[in-house]
């Protein structure tokens, strides 16, 4: 018996067998002389044991697939169900030809995810991994067309799906004996109802999925516009709750947990200090009152880098903060120092719970430490602001000594002296902006660290996320001027003007507190 001949179906409907026999017609002649008729079975009609098993199910079961999912676990079951219509489909059929027997095995196409799209069509035979890829093919086509399609059997070797009431439409799956690969019995393409909009099949998860993508550019996506991109694309509309679990559910694939990323503090600090012992890390908890694990209060790190900064760089340190957006809130302070060629210079991170007096001397003497005390540091706290104190006192001095807009005279006239005097000007510049100050300051190396799941597992106390503080009063969305700034000039000013009471028309009050009745 030759095995491995292929058939396929030529334009009027006669199967081919194709090989090295050449293409010879199984029901008409060949070269040689008469070969008996093969009587392929109907691969799409539907027997009556399938019938029998569909009178199991629901015909008005509109679950969607997380349900069903739920109903029929397809890891717990265990089945090795088959169908007639199984049989039929894979049973080989022996023909003569040439004097020899052949078996003839039906042409199959493997299922492409490239391919899904909307002219994308199911053939019969085509090949599936699995029954999860099959269904979130057909989640994928419903969607994209607006067909109410529900799950009709759901297990873990066979899956069929039907449409809405009185549609023709039919789709049936099943496991082909002895492999791992799902094969399509069934397929009848005719949709004979009207398209949906309902969206069944996009669930919170799904759309999440599709979500991951636009994320990682647009971290700050609206639930409007996460409507939008769902309705550009696929035929459903989805309500703002979807949408606004779709996105939470995308945005923590994408940036991860942020609970769980406090569990993993103490791992991480263990690791940094490994790869690089010269760094300073410092994790600051407090007792939780539920009694396990510890809540986190305030986080420094300082890289090996330091030592960049006391090589090379000027005693001159800036110090800002800002706002965490994340679901727990805190403080990010940062000190940053310049290279000789004017550029910020990392110095450390810290993380707190809130800005005040006692998380900046905690910062402060940390940074200290670490730095030393041997040289006169100068810290600049809001860069680019001078008290009016500190004004005053530079404009009594000469421009030419403080000011760089004023000093281009100054500095031709100091070059001619040094030309008179035969002095190179490389002597007259400080070290700071040697060429080899900077490489001195860019040499020590920032050791990477391994992989998450390379970690030592240190065993102290589980790290919780801190307790939210939620301030008193109506939350802030100005910024906090200083009193010497100048306010906004296309703004009105509210200070020194009374409120005047619409209804009564007495100052001092509004109408909403007016005690008078309306006219």
């Amino acid at each position: 018996m030759t095995e491995g001949v292929l058939l396929t179906i030529d334009e009027g409907g006669k199967p081919i067998v194709e090989g090295d026999l050449g293409n010879d017609v199984i029901d008409g002649k060949d070269s040689d002389g008469k070969v008996d008729k093969v009587d392929l079975d109907d691969r799409d009609k539907e027997t009556d044991e399938d019938k029998g098993d569909d009178d199991n199910y629901d015909e008005n079961d509109s679950d969607d697939e997380d349900d069903l999912d739920a109903k029929y676990d397809t890891d717990k079951l265990e089945s090795n169900i088959a169908s007639e219509e199984d049989d039929d489909y894979y049973a080989l059929t022996i023909a003569p030809i040439n004097g020899k027997d052949i078996s003839i095995k039906p042409v199959s196409k493997r299922f492409q995810p490239h391919e899904m799209g909307r002219d994308f069509n199911f053939e019969v035979g085509m090949e599936f991994d699995s029954i999860s890829q099959f269904k979130a093919v057909i989640k994928e086509y419903a969607n994209l067309h607006g067909f109410g399609v529900k799950f009709k059997k759901n297990d873990n070797v066979r899956c069929r799906v039907i449409c809405q009431d009185g549609c023709q439409w039919v789709a049936y799956v099943s496991k082909v004996g002895g492999s791992t690969t799902y094969s399509m019995k069934t397929y009848n393409e005719k949709h004979t109802c009207a398209r949906s909009s309902g969206g069944k099949l996009a669930s919170s998860k799904w759309i999440a999925e599709k979500l991951i993508e636009p994320l990682k550019y647009t971290p700050n996506m609206s639930i409007n516009a996460v409507i939008q991109k769902v309705s550009e694309r696929y035929y459903v509309k989805i309500s703002s709750k979807k949408a606004y679990w779709a996105r939470r559910i995308a945005k923590e694939k994408v940036q991860g947990n942020y609970a769980k990323q406090y569990n993993k503090l103490w791992d991480y600090a263990n690791e940094v200090r490994r790869s690089q012992p010269d760094s300073m890390l410092l994790l600051l908890t407090e007792p939780s009152a539920y009694g396990s694990g510890e809540l986190f209060m305030r986080f420094y790190m300082c890289h090996v880098v330091k030592q960049g900064f006391l090589q090379a760089c000027r005693p001159i340190i800036g110090l800002d903060d800002c706002f965490l957006k994340t679901p727990f809130g805190g403080i990010l302070l940062v000190a940053m120092g310049q290279d000789p060629n004017d550029q910020y210079y990392p110095l450390n991170v810290v993380v707190v719970e809130s800005e005040n007096k006692d998380s900046w001397k905690w910062f402060l003497q940390n940074l200290l430490n670490d730095i030393g005390h041997e040289k006169k540091w100068v810290f600049i706290l809001d860069q680019q602001k001078v008290s009016k104190e500190a004004h005053d006192w530079l404009m009594q001095l000469d421009l030419r000594f403080w000011s760089k807009a004023h000093m281009s005279e100054y500095s031709r006239n100091a070059m001619a002296a040094m030309f008179d005097r035969r002095l190179l000007p490389s002597d007259s510049v400080h070290p700071y902006y040697h060429v080899n100050t900077y490489i001195n300051c860019y040499a020590p190396i920032l050791e990477p660290i391994n992989g998450e799941d390379m970690w030592q597992q240190t065993g102290l106390p589980t790290v919780l996320p801190p307790q939210v503080r939620v301030p008193i009063g109506i939350p802030k969305k100005a910024r906090r001027r200083e009193n010497d700034e100048a306010p906004k000039p296309h703004k009105l000013k509210r200070t020194n003007t009374s409120l005047r009471c619409s209804r009564c028309g007495t100052f001092g009050h509004n109408k909403r507190v007016s005690k008078h009745d309306n006219p």
